[in-house]
């Protein structure tokens, strides 16, 4: 999608759904696509297997009834971000996958698992507001700030957390300053960190 400032903010995600789509509603779908990373991790000497959960609305979630788990499905999205405040005043930050475009497969099983065209990334565009580079000065968390337009027309500020490598933190950190108009290119990675799970959105190209 474009955002209310015309950035583009868009992601591709194909493979297959894990368990089925839940709806708490009739007009949301809350689903979970399975995908495989295209590099194979020297320890496991296996690709890593990524968990990606996405949120339809209306026409898009009504296509994911009755689909079952293994089925081949692919996502256009784009990336929200919102909080929620419980009774004790505790703030949840959410990272939103919200599905543009939604395509239902087929079931895939056995030896058709093999063949399965595993897609995963995206392109955000936006303000850079800041770049923190760790002590280990390999990594490095990035934030862009973009505007949104909700279902409702409203015009919403986000900003969403990106992580750095190596070269590509040298690149942004030569080319670019905080305000600077910026785009990146991602893929959606998890990582866990004491037994809970993270979406880390990880730098390909700028």
């Amino acid at each position: 999608m474009k955002t209310a400032k015309n950035e583009l903010n868009y992601g591709n995600v194909q493979g297959l759904v894990k368990n089925e789509p839940y709806f708490p509603n009739e007009k949301t779908a809350l689903f979970t696509v399975k995908v495989k990373d295209d590099r194979i991790n020297p320890q496991t000497q296996k690709p890593n297997t990524y968990m990606i959960q996405c949120t339809a609305y209306g026409k898009e979630a009504d296509k994911l009834r009755g689909v079952k788990d293994g089925t081949l499905v692919y996502v256009r999205y784009h990336l929200t971000k919102s909080k929620r405040t419980d009774k004790l005043g505790i703030t949840t930050i959410f990272n939103n996958r919200i599905a543009d475009e939604v395509v239902v497969g087929e079931h895939l099983t056995g030896k058709d698992l093999i063949r399965v065209p595993y897609i995963n990334d995206g392109i955000f565009q936006g303000e850079l507001l800041y770049v923190y580079v760790n002590e280990d000065c390999e990594t490095a968390h990035i934030a862009v700030r973009t505007e949104v337009e909700s279902l409702s027309g409203k015009k919403l500020t986000n900003v969403l957390d990106f992580t750095a490598y190596g070269p590509i933190i040298k690149t942004i950190n030569k080319f670019y300053s905080s305000g600077d108009p910026i785009s990146l290119r991602y893929k959606i990675e998890m990582t866990k960190k004491k037994g809970e799970s993270l979406t880390d959105y990880v730098i390909t190209a700028v």
